[in-house]
């Protein structure tokens, strides 16, 4: 471990449902060493939601801790788990770091441009703070609960009063390329079902080494596959906003980047020429979702350029890319298909961050862009 990780004294904590208990009960008996404590929802036959137990979670940092971490009852956890957070919490100390991104979130793209550009780290860039798996300051986790009091009610979802209140701060989050956190994918007890399969964008079950831990920087624009909406759509970086970003659909998006549609358009119309099993992804997926697909990995490649080259044959950018497709159609495409759609995809992903990139650094070259 880094020299710094004997500084860190770690309290933690499984919030729970008492339905679920047996599935806290085994994170605790995986991690002795963590010490984990089970809080249960205080009214567990109440209206469903995350407030009364996070407040709870939150309130119970140990005496002594330096940081204090909070997972849920329906994750799992790499084997790997409780070195990789000392690790970060060493390189991090003074930073929230959520553990887990599901893979359409916008954080998912973030995750994408920082694997592709050699990172280890990117900002959390979501409407609500990512937090199946969070790690707080003590002090920061210790001020939670009044501010949840005041600022909050039972009605308001976990994750969007601790994006409230770190917004409040100043405090900015960060989420890992090589995720140790995977969602298990059951039926949600607060309603998000209706959301579909929310995996990691990249669960990486055993990290053998330690990786330097840069965190990208400077990220501007967010493109975002609309999965509720089924379209393409970019996030701009605009202080007006509630959460920070606003949100253009695709063509502003292009517009806004220097980059044309009808190039877009011919890039997807070659590169279809090149995708194996053609026709079974015509006879699966409509030309529609394929053409958003195509222009939401045209963005990140754009986006990734304006940050540099861009790694196209990297494994961590490749493996972040390929939960693009799934991420997106999981609310659209049945479970156990989705696996199958998301591979016949696969290709028009690549093939569009590939466009995208080149496309963007060779109007970088001639200075046509803005």
């Amino acid at each position: 471990m880094s020299e710094h990780a004997s500084d860190v004294c770690l309290s933690a904590v499984i919030m729970a449902h008492p339905r679920r208990l047996h599935q806290a009960e085994r994170l605790r008996g995986r991690f002795p060493d963590l010490g984990f404590r089970v809080v249960l929802d205080p009214d567990p036959d109440g209206p469903p939601t995350t407030w009364r137990t996070a407040r709870r979670a939150w309130q119970a940092v140990a005496s002594g801790a330096t940081h204090h971490l909070v997972i849920q009852d329906d994750v799992d956890l790499s084997d790997d788990f409780h070195f990789r957070v000392v690790e970060a919490i060493a390189a991090h100390p003074d930073r929230p770091l959520t553990l887990f991104a599901e893979w359409g979130s916008r954080t998912a793209s973030a995750i994408r441009v920082a694997a592709a550009l050699g990172h280890s780290w990117a900002p959390a860039v979501d409407d609500y703070l990512p937090c199946a798996a969070l790690i707080l300051p003590a002090e920061l986790a210790r001020g939670f609960d009044d501010f949840a009091v005041m600022n909050s009610t039972v009605e308001d979802p976990d994750d969007v009063v601790l994006f409230d209140y770190l917004r409040a701060l100043g405090s900015d989050a960060i989420a890992p390329v090589d995720g140790p956190v995977e969602h298990d994918g059951g039926d949600s007890l607060v309603g998000n079902s209706t959301m579909g399969v929310r995996k990691a964008v990249r669960y990486v079950a055993s990290r053998h080494a330690a990786t330097h831990e840069s965190v990208l920087t400077g990220l501007t624009a967010v493109p975002h596959y609309d999965w509720w909406e089924q379209q393409a759509v970019m996030f701009i970086q605009d202080a007006s906003s509630p959460d920070g970003w606003a949100r253009v659909r695709s063509g502003p998006a292009f517009e806004h980047l220097g980059i044309g549609t009808s190039e877009v358009d011919d890039a997807l119309e070659g590169a279809l020429r090149d995708v194996p099993d053609r026709d079974a992804l015509d006879d699966r997926v409509s030309a529609i979702i394929v053409r958003e697909v195509w222009k939401t990995a045209y963005l990140l490649g754009a986006v990734i350029a304006d940050h540099g080259a861009g790694l196209e044959d990297d494994d961590r950018f490749l493996g972040a890319l390929s939960t693009l497709a799934p991420g997106a159609l999981r609310r659209i495409v049945p479970a156990h298909l989705l696996t199958t759609i998301a591979e016949l995809l696969r290709p028009v992903v690549i093939l569009g961050a590939g466009a995208g990139i080149r496309s963007r650094s060779v109007k970088r070259e001639n200075g046509e862009t803005r």
